[in-house]
């Protein structure tokens, strides 16, 4: 059966080149559409006289059609050419206004786009991409109505010609990946752009700049490119969400006109090498800046005043300063929403700032400048200025070969069950769990804390993926009581929802913190886990801290909540 069908697809398909054949040698005025779809990749023959007489030919479609030579001829009345995989280094054009509205043609091997490249009134579509041997975009002038322009991945094109600049309704411009990409306009002034990437053009040193407001992008990607610095009108895209400039190694500035983007939610930044300085925020001038990710990994940075100014980044969720050149580091405490800081490879940074207290996971692995010892430092960061314990979750990944001394459990296997009765576990204030690796494989492990009841049924759990890194470093965790029941009290929308939760954890009768993932020729990582109670008085490495809030006490300020709501 499969056979025969082969059979009739090819029979078809010699007829329908060989009525295409015919049409083409023989053709009338009356044809004015012309569509060959192939399933796979056959020839067609064509002469010196091929086409010439399809005067009123308008659409002219072809995939997987392998051309014998050049298309000598093409009508001006033409609205439509979909042409991908052209072979040949020329396509001719009469000269005259032409009717032509798309021309799609990735994958060709036009070398240039010879002079009678004009006059398309009607142009809204030209897709070039992927055309390996074309060298430039010529002057598009005469064809205003231009909306979308694709380039991408034409390894030799050297420019794009200035008047590109100049049409005021493109909406698309995609030239990435042009690795020859030298010149381009030095303006754009439409207002209508929606997509605008230049990214992997690794040649392009100046970006154009934007004379009007541009309300439609939301992503500008800019990585790879040799741009020394952004224009100050980069504030005209002004629904910008995201921009990317990461791998630029000739960026040197960044204008202060980047807080004036208020949508602006993501920075890459990541290996700007010659970046030495970021621009300091004035909140006389700026204001409504809610960037929630700034990278600035690798970037040579050894001023830290950007930071220094606490109202900057009121709305930062991640901060990743890794592999840069700051001694210190001032306080980031009043970044309330940082949930992420990257510090690793700081090897020059002398200690870690001050935190938010908020929920935090903190990378500072290779910093190996680190003035505390690792007691200190997660001494430190589990408590706030009061000596108070801190009520939300820590993650710290950094420098250190042994579990600390103060922590009282210590497993030699891959689980610890710790037996509670309903007493101890309402003065649950935290949990600390310490993992140090020996492995310099890199993979990933894992570790859980359950509560279970009676039953071994697990009322709560923290599940935690760790990447490990080499040997002398640890993954510590803090978990207080408020992070471990935060989630299900902050939707527990009545009394009786808090009832059934006590009720559930009345029943708890054990602790179990269990380890996996690593394979059973790798060395097992060494394990720590401290239990903090209510009232507990902790010195740490000469620091005392205080624990008051255990989950008696978050129940019984619940409660509380709930008799004043109804009050």
């Amino acid at each position: 059966m499969a056979r025969d069908e082969s059979q009739l697809i090819q029979r078809i398909v010699e007829a329908a080149l060989s009525k295409l054949n015919r049409t083409l040698l023989h053709g009338t005025n009356s044809i004015e559409g012309i569509m060959l779809k192939l399933p796979e990749q056959r020839t067609l023959y064509l002469n010196a006289t091929s086409f010439k007489k399809l005067k009123r030919l308008r659409i002219l479609i072809f995939a997987n059609v392998v051309l014998s030579t050049a298309i000598g001829y093409l009508s001006n009345e033409l609205r439509l050419i979909d042409l991908p995989g052209y072979q040949f280094p020329t396509l001719p054009f009469n000269s005259g206004p032409k009717q032509l509205v798309t021309l799609n043609m990735p994958h060709n091997h036009i070398h240039q786009l010879d002079k009678e490249f004009k006059n398309f009134e009607r142009l809204k579509v030209l897709n070039f991409s992927h055309s390996k041997f074309l060298r430039k975009i010529p002057d598009l002038s005469t064809a205003p109505n231009l909306e979308s322009l694709y380039v991408d991945h034409c390894a030799s094109l050297v420019e794009i010609h200035e008047s590109i600049g100049l049409l005021t309704k493109l909406v698309t411009l995609e030239a990435q990946h042009c690795n020859n990409l030298s010149t381009v306009p030095s303006n754009l002034v439409s207002k209508y752009f929606r997509t605008l990437d230049f990214q992997g053009c690794s040649r392009l040193q100046i970006f154009p700049n934007i004379v009007h407001k541009i309300e439609f992008i939301s992503s500008l990607n800019l990585s790879g490119t040799r741009i020394k610095e952004l224009p100050s009108s980069i504030d005209h895209v002004v629904a910008l969400k995201m921009l990317h400039l990461s791998d630029c190694k000739k960026l040197v500035h960044i204008p202060s006109s980047i807080y004036n983007l208020v949508f602006l939610f993501s920075l890459d930044l990541n290996g700007c090498t010659n970046l030495s300085k970021f621009p300091n925020y004035d909140a006389e001038i700026h204001d409504n800046f809610k960037l929630s990710i700034l990278s600035l990994r690798n970037c040579n940075l050894s001023e830290e005043d950007f930071l220094a100014t606490p109202c900057s980044f009121p709305m930062l969720k991640s901060l990743d300063l890794s592999g840069n050149k700051f001694v210190s580091l001032p306080s980031i405490r009043k970044l309330s929403k940082l949930f992420y800081l990257g510090l690793d490879n700081c090897q020059l940074l002398g200690e870690i700032p001050e935190l938010p207290e908020c929920q935090m996971n903190i990378n500072a692995t290779y910093c190996r400048s680190l003035v505390d010892t690792t007691s200190k430092i997660i001494a430190k960061h589990i408590s706030n200025n009061a000596g108070f314990l801190r009520d939300s979750e820590i993650e710290v990944m950094l420098a250190g070969s042994d579990i600390p001394d103060w922590f009282t459990h210590k497993p030699e296997t891959k689980s610890i069950t710790l037996d509670v009765t309903r007493n101890m576990l309402m003065k649950l204030a935290a949990v600390t769990i310490c993992t140090v690796f020996k492995s310099s494989i890199r993979e990933v492990f894992s570790f859980s804390f359950e509560l279970l009841n009676e039953r071994d049924f697990c009322v709560r759990s923290i599940n935690r993926e760790i990447i490990v890194v080499e040997p002398g470093h640890m993954y510590f965790v803090f978990l207080p009581a408020c992070a471990l029941f935060s989630e299900f009290l902050r939707y527990s929308t009545s009394r009786e929802a808090i009832v059934d939760f006590i009720q559930k954890i009345e029943k708890v009768r054990k602790i179990k913190v269990s380890f996996s993932g690593w394979k059973a020729d790798r060395a097992m990582p060494s394990f720590g886990i401290h239990v903090l109670w209510d009232g507990d008085e902790v010195m740490i490495e000469g620091k005392q801290i205080n624990v008051p809030c255990s989950i008696s006490h978050i129940i019984d300020r619940t409660l509380d909540d709930f008799a004043n709501e109804d009050s």
